[in-house]
């Protein structure tokens, strides 16, 4: 299943097909924040050129869906911590001064990346100004004191897979209009609720 989603997802926001895939997952191997998909780029094969996200790297995207399914299947199946809104802003209060507006699908992306940008950004001076949902994808602004490269396209990468992970339940997902509103969800939650 981990490896399947690596492969959805991946393919996906790449904007590869099946047929013509540049990557191969060559093993999981465990960690402390979660089983670690490693993958390869396939010798001789490119992912295509998409003008519209040309500046991110297909590395980049893989690597930070690397770390989000580690987070999401740290402890086996994955179940959502109905409190994660509230754990996300007292373990980082300076990183989220308050609690995202999405989907509880999108806890593993926020938080790897959390993570990953606490890591980059040495000096914590790094400030969440603006986190949500718009036209089904992520958004999330970051303020700090320092430009760096490496936020930037993290946060690029990180916005580019919530196009491609159900915002309801972290499964492989795509945008779609529900009710007027774009949201990205899977084949379940496609279907809006009857209340």
């Amino acid at each position: 299943m981990l490896i399947d989603e690596f492969y959805r997802i991946g393919a996906d926001a790449i904007h590869e097909h099946d047929f013509n895939r540049s990557f191969t997952v060559t093993s999981v191997v465990p960690s402390w924040s979660g089983p670690v998909v490693q993958w390869k780029p396939i010798k001789g094969k490119r992912p295509p050129g998409d003008p519209e996200f040309d500046r991110l790297r297909p590395a980049a995207i893989l690597d930070a869906l690397v770390r989000t399914l580690a987070h999401r299947w740290v402890h086996g199946r994955p179940l959502c911590p109905l409190d994660w809104k509230e754990r996300l802003t007292s373990g980082m209060p300076q990183l989220f001064p308050f609690e995202p507006e999405v989907g509880n699908g999108w806890v593993w992306l926020i938080a790897a990346a959390a993570n990953h940008l606490s890591v980059v950004d040495t000096c914590n001076d790094m400030r969440t100004h603006d986190l949500k949902q718009k036209y089904g994808t992520l958004r999330w602004d970051i303020a700090s004191m320092e430009f760096y490269q490496q936020v930037d396209e993290y946060t690029s990468c990180v916005d580019r897979l919530s196009g491609y992970i159900c915002e309801d339940c972290g499964d492989p997902g795509a945008i779609q209009s529900l009710n007027g509103w774009d949201r990205c969800v899977c084949s379940r939650h496609a279907v809006p609720s009857i209340r």
